[in-house]
């Protein structure tokens, strides 16, 4: 779970925690921990103290979480716009654009990728199974299915 968030934040941890784990996978894939204090007496707490000495935020109320994730979602989408960007002119170079452009990411018929197309339908399956090959396309039940480009 924690490397599918921006931070991970514990509550209440005993020094040997399923939360810990957690919380140290977390520092180990560069995400933020955040740990709320508690009570000394009852050792229910004493992992959330050891992450704040360790370097973990503390945290005393949501704010503090809002806040130091405001500037890392920034940074986050800004650096998934810099590495995952497709540019328009990409699908300009495809051997078959018209066939591309027909194929939503819903499924679509290959009679409606024949119809668009105004091709006969022996071309339109070799050529949607060059796009298949070359990861622009999937073969799904009742048709094909566009696919996300990296």
């Amino acid at each position: 779970m924690s490397g599918l968030s921006l931070g991970t934040v514990v509550v209440e941890a005993n020094r040997k925690s399923g939360s810990l784990i957690s919380a140290r996978l977390a520092m180990e894939q560069n995400r933020e921990v955040f740990a709320v204090p508690g009570s000394v007496l009852g050792g229910y707490s004493q992992g959330c103290h050891d992450l704040i000495k360790n370097g973990a935020k503390l945290v005393e109320s949501a704010a503090d979480i809002i806040e130091e994730l405001g500037s890392l979602s920034d940074y986050h989408l800004e650096q998934l716009h810099h590495r995952h960007h497709i540019q328009d002119n990409d699908i300009c170079d495809l051997p078959f654009p018209s066939l591309l452009a027909s194929v939503g990411y819903e499924t679509t018929a290959i009679d409606a990728v024949v119809e668009d197309s105004g091709k006969p339908i022996d071309l339109v399956l070799v050529q949607m199974l060059e796009l298949e090959l070359q990861g622009w396309v999937a073969a799904v039940p009742g048709g094909y299915v566009r696919l996300k480009r990296s």
